[in-house]
């Protein structure tokens, strides 16, 4: 049986523009969570690795050209 389509691999065909796309919503989500896991007092190691996954990703997002909003 072969795998007619993948649901979580992003394709290598991906453009900057819409990978910055796909990274920012990735981002939103991690924010999200991160609040969430904060506001619901989880331990601080595992607060930490979610940090160092947001750090990573924004670097790989701030690399491709991505900015952010002033808030």
């Amino acid at each position: 049986m072969a795998l007619e389509e993948y649901k979580f691999i992003v394709p290598e065909t991906e453009s900057d523009e819409t990978k910055i796309e796909r990274l920012k919503s990735e981002l939103i989500s991690m924010e999200e969570h991160y609040k969430m896991q904060e506001d619901a007092s989880v331990s601080d190691a595992k607060l930490d690795i979610l940090a160092q996954n947001i750090t990573d990703k924004r670097t790989e997002y701030e690399a491709l050209g991505g900015t952010y909003p002033e808030l």
